[in-house]
């Protein structure tokens, strides 16, 4: 675990799930329109990168028969592979990785790289993606944004299961902060749990260069996982959409 993050749904893989089971449908269809769009077809192989539970394989194996997923945490690794046993599922550093081959379609979305607030880490990582992405193939980059003010579209309030968070966020020097609060719904005399965490935020001129510097042409970018356009690109979220064009320079 990053010494920045403090999330108690990591210490839950089945809260996890249920915490976030309604952006299935996202990514999957994110994924879908961008292959049909580019590739005119189903990719020949898919890699989640930071696939925690690996809820969005699990939709997406009906789709492509050959899908991997890696994370960090064995815990999310084990109940992954524990659910989906048509998947691959591996522990991997994306700063480190290496899995001894490519994917037409490699994807890290959620906030798997804006827990990377080292420049040195962030390309690091971005490197070993482009190594897993075969020529001609693409890549799906989700980073926490940076826009002007503060975005109003943030995930804040949400119950799973007998719990409540609530969830307030602020900038500073840079970094998305988000404290959270875990309130009992059946005991509310019970001491709540608190959440810390630090995001890094990109800006789509940072995002555009570190792809290009890695070797990926980008193709698309949006504030949104259903891409739609928007000028002004002020939600929390920025979506890249990039095809491998070369091996980039060295991170």
């Amino acid at each position: 675990m990053l010494p920045n993050v403090k999330n108690m749904l990591y210490s839950s893989p089945e809260l996890y799930d249920e915490a976030w089971a309604g952006m299935v449908d996202d990514i999957a269809d994110t994924i879908r329109h961008v292959s049909q769009t580019y590739l005119t077809g189903a990719p020949g192989s898919i890699l989640d990168a930071g696939c925690g539970t690996g809820r969005d394989l699990g939709e997406l194996s009906t789709y492509v028969a050959d899908c991997t997923g890696v994370d960090v945490q064995e815990p999310m690794v084990n109940y992954a592979a524990s659910q989906h046993e048509n998947i691959t599922f591996q522990v991997a550093d994306l700063r480190s990785m290496e899995l001894g081959r490519q994917y037409e379609f490699v994807y890290c979305v959620g906030l798997v790289l804006s827990n990377l607030h080292d420049d040195n880490d962030f390309h690091a990582a971005l490197s070993r993606l482009a190594v897993h992405t075969l020529p001609g193939g693409l890549f799906v980059m989700e980073v926490v944004n940076r826009p002007e003010e503060l975005a109003t579209d943030m995930p804040c309030d949400f119950t799973v299961g007998s719990l409540r968070g609530q969830s307030v966020y602020r900038m500073e020097h840079g970094k998305l902060i988000r404290e959270r609060l875990w309130r009992s719904i059946d005991d509310e005399s019970a001491e709540p749990v608190r959440d810390y965490v630090e995001f890094r935020t990109t800006s789509s001129d940072e995002g555009r260069a570190a792809l290009a510097r890695h070797g990926f042409e980008v193709l698309q970018v949006h504030d949104n996982r259903l891409l739609r356009p928007s000028e002004e690109l002020n939600g929390w979220r920025l979506v890249f959409v990039a095809r491998k064009t070369s091996d980039g320079a060295p991170s």
